[in-house]
């Protein structure tokens, strides 16, 4: 099970670890639910119930064990402060990985994404040697397009008008590791 310490640009320390089945499904719930109620840009769009999210944990919990994602939480003197994860591709498209990363606002802009992403990336090219990975990202998150661009990925696909963000229609950009 990877597990490693790392600091953000404030010199923060954070425990980048991955799922273990130890979680408490309420630390999970909150940082969801934070997410939503701050608006941010996630796929995610309502509060979620302790029933949810507890079913939640256990589908990503088996497919960490089983090979089919790598799940990491970065942790914040114990608390849950961002999360990212690598899908593998299924059938046709098992060389490839699709990533996703959120942090909780005031985690934002300390370099954290970047040193999460940087070491998810590294994971997936150690365990499953993927051929290509990508991500989505809604066009109007421009951090997030220029953390991805400074880490090497660039836009390859877009679906116009296809995100409902609370109210406001953006395309959903797809971009790819080069």
């Amino acid at each position: 099970m990877y597990k490693k310490e790392i600091k953000t640009n404030d010199g923060t320390n954070i425990v980048l670890e991955q799922i273990n089945g130890k979680e408490e499904v309420q630390d999970f719930l909150y940082y969801i639910n934070e997410l939503v109620e701050e608006k941010a840009e996630i796929f995610i769009d309502r509060f979620l119930s302790l029933e949810e999210e507890q079913k939640w944990l256990e589908e990503e919990l088996k497919a960490n064990e089983e090979g089919g994602s790598i799940y990491l939480k970065a942790l914040a003197e114990g608390k849950l402060v961002g999360t990212c994860i690598a899908k593998k591709g299924l059938y046709k498209e098992k060389e490839n990985a699709e990533l996703g990363i959120a942090l909780l606002k005031k985690w934002r802009g300390r370099g954290l994404g970047k040193k999460m992403l940087e070491e998810l990336i590294k994971l997936v090219k150690k365990e499953w040697n993927s051929r290509l990975i990508h991500l989505h990202v809604f066009e109007k998150n421009t951090k997030a397009i220029s953390l991805y661009k400074s880490l090497g990925f660039k836009e390859v696909a877009r679906l116009p008008e296809w995100v409902n963000n609370f109210g406001e229609i953006e395309d959903k950009i797809v971009m790819r590791l080069q």
